[in-house]
C-alpha cells in the first residue's frame, strides 16, 4: 500500500501487468487509469479508500482492453474469411459470367 502513495504509477501497472499478463497494453491501460483518476478527481470522499478505488479502476481498464484486443482480432480474423469467400464466389461466377457477356453482346 506504501507504494501507492510513493509511486502510483508502478502501482498501477503492477495491477495492470497482473491482469494482462504480458500484453503490449500496458501503458495505455497505465494511462487510461490516470486519464480516469482526473475525470474523478474529488469524487473519492475517503482518502483511505483510494488504493482499493485505484485497485478497481486498473483491473476494470485492464480487463476492457483485453476484451476489445480480442473482438479486434475476432473482426480481423472475419474480414480474412469474408475476403477468402468473395474470392472463391467470384472464381465459381466468373465462367458464367463470360458466358452472359457473349449471349448479350
Amino acid at each position: 500500500m506504501a507504494a501507492l502513495f510513493t509511486d502510483p504509477r508502478g502501482f498501477v501497472a503492477k495491477v495492470a501487468a497482473r491482469v494482462l499478463k504480458g500484453s503490449a497494453d500496458l501503458e495505455d491501460v497505465v494511462q487510461d487509469v490516470f486519464v480516469a483518476v482526473v475525470a474523478c478527481a474529488g469524487k473519492l470522499d475517503r482518502i483511505d479508500a483510494l488504493g482499493a478505488w485505484l485497485h478497481a479502476v486498473t483491473v476494470k481498464q485492464a480487463r476492457t482492453t483485453i476484451r476489445r484486443r480480442r473482438r479486434r482480432r475476432s473482426m480481423e480474423a472475419g474480414d480474412e474469411h469474408l475476403e477468402a469467400a468473395s474470392r472463391t464466389l467470384r472464381r465459381a461466377a466468373e465462367p458464367k459470367c463470360q458466358l452472359a457477356r457473349q449471349v448479350y453482346r
